[in-house]
This record gives C-alpha cells, structure tokens and sequence, in this order.
C-alpha cells in the first residue's frame, strides 16, 4: 500500500490537475449543453468506466507498453481527436431536433458508451497513470501493482465528482437557455463547437506532446 505521505501528496497533485477544466469536463458540458443534464450523467459515468479500463490496463503492465509506443499512443490521440469531432458534428447537425418540447429522450446506455469510448481512448489517461504516479510508487511498500491502484482509483474517484458538479452546473443553464425556442435550437451548435474543439485540442496536444 502506498504510504499516507504519498496518498496526501498524490492527491494534491492529482486534485489540482483534476479542478483545472480539461478534456473531460469539456465532454461533459458539452454533452450537457447539447443534450441535457440526463445524457451529460450518463456521459460522465462512461468516461469514469473508460478511464477505469485504463487503469485495469496499467495495473496489469499493458500500461507500460502504451506510455512507451509511440505508434499506440498516436492511435489512441487520432480515435480520441475524431470521435470528439464526430460527436460535434451531430450534434450540430441535430441542433433542430433539440427543442424541449418535442425532442425525445437520449438512450442512457448510448450515452455511457459514447462516454466510455472517450475515456477509455482518451490519451491523457496513459500520461497521468504511465508519468503521474510513477514519482509517489515505492517497491519497498509492496506491490508496484497495488500502489497502481489505490492511487490511480483517487483520480477516478476525484474526476467522478467533478465531472458530476459540472455537468449539473451545465444543465441548469441549459434549462435556462431552453426556455427560448432559438436558444434551444443553439445549443446543438454550443454543444457541438465544444466537442469539436476539445477534439482539435486533443489531437494538437497529443502531437505537441
């Protein structure tokens, strides 16, 4: 087990990064935004699941070969960057079937997987889990495997929460917003932009990185 200093000292680092908004929160809201605050929970639980397989791949050592491939790693950012776009662009496209009154309800289970698919090809997750942990892991405390674990469940754990808090922050507005039948009709487009912007990021971020 990792040593209380360690999980004190994760867990500020860990939080910190965590509160800054990132690829995740702007998933989140834009899925908010674009289809309410149902589908942006839905979204939020998904992206938890698929950043959990991430981890369940670290803690059984196919961590190590992500974060030291670099052909893996670029697949990972291209599937990642062109599923955000492709989400924004039907959202866009969509915008008109978005008024309160009339559109149907999103499937929570289409919702969880889109939100896994995120999470589980999100490159962030090999640079947090391969780069993040490795300075707070001590071979004298037991099994590296274990320390993986603990710690890498605070960031899911931490992200849950926070993702949460703001995909209800984002559904408030959009119930405000929904109040007019223009404003409705844009959120398809709000929603959709973000997604394709997080998608760029993404893939610019990767390829810097």
């Amino acid at each position: 087990m990792p040593s209380v200093h360690a999980l004190v000292s994760f867990g500020l680092v860990a939080g910190a990064l965590i509160v800054v908004p990132g690829p995740s929160v702007l998933f989140v809201v834009g899925r908010a935004v674009s289809a309410g605050r149902r589908t942006a929970l839905a979204s939020v639980v998904g992206n938890s699941l698929g950043i959990s397989l991430q981890l369940a791949l670290f803690v059984a050592g196919l961590g190590a070969v992500i974060a030291r491939s670099a052909a893996v790693f670029e697949v990972l950012r291209v599937v990642a960057a062109a599923y955000l776009v492709l989400l924004g662009i039907r959202s866009i496209v969509g915008r008109e079937r978005m008024v309160v009154t009339s559109a149907a309800p999103r499937s929570v289970a289409r919702s969880v997987r889109e939100g896994f698919t995120v999470g589980a090809t999100n490159p962030k997750g090999a640079v947090v889990f391969g780069a993040l942990l490795t300075p707070f892991l001590n071979p004298q405390r037991g099994a590296i495997a274990l320390q993986v674990l603990v710690l890498g469940s605070m960031v899911i754990v931490f992200g849950l929460l926070t993702d949460t808090g703001w995909a209800l922050a984002a559904g408030r507005a959009r119930a405000w917003l929904s109040r007019s039948p223009r404003r409705t009709e844009s959120l398809g487009v709000v929603g959709g932009l973000m997604l394709i912007a997080l998608g760029i990021h993404t893939a610019l971020t990767g390829r810097r990185s």
